[in-house]
């Protein structure tokens, strides 16, 4: 008998001989999963989509294989194993991009390397010397693994490899995956496997799913035999441009899910959550018990017959998927939760519904200049001045709320003066007047005349903030409040200065919970005067692309209820939303990697009435 070390057990291990196992059966049999995942191993009975990708993974005629899918849904999984078993079975130079290096090199410390680490069948064969293994490349005996962002022409242009895994494609440059394809077009057998959540539609992720085979999985219902696959609601989408007349998610509205308007029992209505089949002849609502039965009848069809044949794309989204997170009543709440955001003028939490949840491309309302005419279809039937009446809750609470916002110039500012009402009263917000006037005493005393309480004026701050500074402590103070409402313990009362930022959200806690939101309180107390009596301002910050967004692509094409403009409005405030529109952004090689917002002349009435948008979220008036 022959006693091994350890060193000669990896060394054996690591020279075992090629699998001929299925690739799918090799990784249900070698991947143990992570921590984070509810399953241990792979288990292609709960997810057989995941089999159905092993299996085409392995036809030597595939050369693109696109997943468009929801997020949490096993896409990473799925390509990780794919690795483990080429690295194991199939060598040859490979390289795994990332959007970005930053994010490779963390991917590559959390996922790649414990993957890797985590198969009996490969980690022997992990080298052990320090430059061999870095955050950018893993030097086998038989192969390299590189980990890179794709940003980086350098990065894209350097390396060659006979696959590349193109992680989270709708974040990447754009561009930058058509030029690794033209870079890697002469290998005769380079793949390229492209796996993301969705992200715009007609993006370069999109495209590339459309130009792949579009197999989509579909159940049988085993009460009338048709055919479908699982979608969420009955209107068209990118996906499914026809709408049908049944089918989909349902849940009960009654007082007990919705005890009155805008409130609901999430856990009272997830549990009336059921799926309809869009058969009308049938309309049976299976409960989410069912869902497995449902599940083992999948089969993948492919809706582009002429897609080339080596060239696949697939999707699928939360609803097919076993972990607890994915139950069908989760799903729905989501819904609500974001179509009520939508109702509020926040349409990103539906925006991530449809990309992260549903897996579908997320249809960009408007990106075309605004013309006078486009302008103009927002007049209400109302002129400048006149107002909504007040209403009050049943705590005494009055149903609108007004906001003057005011974007400083040189020796005069520009203002916008906006009515606000809740949503439990109509929603809406209302512009009621406009103009410019000299300097701060003419807004305080503007304020003052139409009974606007100082908490309600924002003043952008980005030109001569100090002079903002001194006006905001002039007209406010410091109160004492509680920690709900703020964290420190502190409500400033009086104007408020706001500031634009290039962040796209900031990250905050809020109760213990970590939240992401395109404003944020900034934390810095500004000192205005001398030493030992100086007093102390807060400045917000906006996200302007966010707000610029919201305004642009929401409120003027109409899709933000009630959001209007007197018809009498001025013409320079008409003249100067037409000063704004969305660029191609280009990198230092001409090549289009984003877009930007543009201003073509003055954009001051465009500037407050994004302040007005931020301060609605700030001071909580929906």
């Amino acid at each position: 008998m022959v006693n091994l070390t350890a060193t000669d057990a990896l060394f054996l291990d690591a020279w075992e001989p090629v699998s001929d196992l299925p690739v799918w059966q090799w990784v249900q049999e070698n991947i143990v999963l992570g921590s984070d995942s509810e399953l241990k191993r792979m288990d292609f009975d709960l997810v057989p989509m995941h089999k159905f990708c092993f299996v085409k993974f392995a036809e030597a005629r595939l050369r693109r294989f696109t997943m468009m899918v929801a997020a949490q849904s096993g896409k990473t999984s799925v390509n990780l194993g794919y690795a483990a078993w080429k690295v194991r079975n199939k060598p040859n130079d490979c390289i795994w991009y990332a959007d970005n290096a930053q994010k490779a090199k963390t991917f590559y410390k959390l996922k790649i390397l414990p993957w890797l680490e985590n198969c009996s069948a490969v980690k022997g064969m992990i080298p052990k010397a320090r430059d061999k293994k870095t955050n950018t490349l893993i030097q086998f005996d038989s192969m390299n693994l590189h980990i890179l962002g794709a940003e980086a022409k350098g990065n894209r242009e350097s390396v060659t490899a006979f696959e590349i895994w193109a992680d989270e494609y709708r974040r990447w440059p754009k561009g930058a995956g058509t030029a690794i394809d033209n870079r890697f077009k002469t290998i005769r057998e380079y793949k390229k496997f492209v796996f993301s959540t969705a992200g715009d539609e007609n993006d370069e992720l999109h495209n590339e799913w459309k130009s792949g085979s579009q197999h989509l999985f579909f159940w049988t219902c085993p009460h009338c035999q048709h055919k479908q696959t699982f979608r969420f609601g009955r209107e068209a989408t990118s996906l499914y441009p026809e709408a049908r007349e049944c089918g989909g998610f349902v849940w009960d509205t009654n007082e007990v899910t919705k005890p009155s308007e805008n409130t609901y029992n999430f856990p009272e209505l997830e549990k009336t959550v059921r799926y309809e089949c869009e058969n009308k002849d049938c309309k049976y609502r299976f409960k989410y018990s069912e869902r497995f039965q449902l599940i083992k009848t999948l089969e993948p069809i492919q809706m582009n017959p002429l897609a080339d044949e080596d060239n696949v794309s697939v999707h699928w989204w939360e609803a097919y998927m076993p972990w607890a997170e994915c139950a069908w009543g989760k799903i729905a709440v989501k819904f609500i939760k974001a179509t009520y955001a939508a109702k509020t003028g926040d349409f990103e939490p539906l925006k991530v519904f449809v990309t992260e949840t549903l897996g579908e491309p997320w249809r960009v309302p408007v990106k075309a200049q605004f013309t006078r005419g486009k302008v103009l279809e927002r007049c209400g039937d109302y002129s400048v001045g006149e107002t909504w009446d007040v209403q009050r809750d049943l705590s005494g609470r009055p149903s609108v709320c007004h906001v003057i916002t005011a974007d400083i110039q040189h020796g005069y500012l520009y203002y916008v003066m906006r009515q606000v009402r809740k949503l439990e009263f109509g929603g809406g917000s209302r512009l009621i007047d406009c103009g410019k006037m000299p300097w701060f005493d003419d807004l305080r005393a503007y304020q003052m005349a139409k009974k606007v309480d100082s908490g309600c004026v924002y003043l952008d701050c980005a030109y001569k903030p100090n002079e903002v500074y001194e006006a905001c402590t002039a007209f406010g103070q410091w109160i004492d409040c509680s920690p709900l409402q703020h964290k420190s313990g502190r409500w400033w009362t009086g104007w408020r200065p706001v500031t634009g930022a290039d962040n796209d959200y900031f990250n905050d806690v809020v109760n213990g919970i970590a939240i992401r939101r395109p404003w944020r309180d900034s934390n810095r107390d500004i000192n205005i005067g001398k030493s030992g009596h100086a007093r102390q301002i807060r400045v917000w910050e906006i996200s302007k692309s966010h707000y610029r967004s919201r305004l642009f692509e929401y409120a003027l094409p109409g899709l933000l209820p009630g959001w209007e403009i007197p018809q009498n409005i001025p013409n320079e405030y008409v003249e100067q939303m037409g000063h704004v529109t969305k660029r191609p952004k280009t990198n230092a090689s001409g090549q289009v990697v984003d877009e930007e917002w543009h201003e073509s002349g003055r954009h001051d009435f465009p500037d407050c009435e994004q302040f007005q948008l931020a301060a609605v979220d700030i001071g909580g008036w929906r």
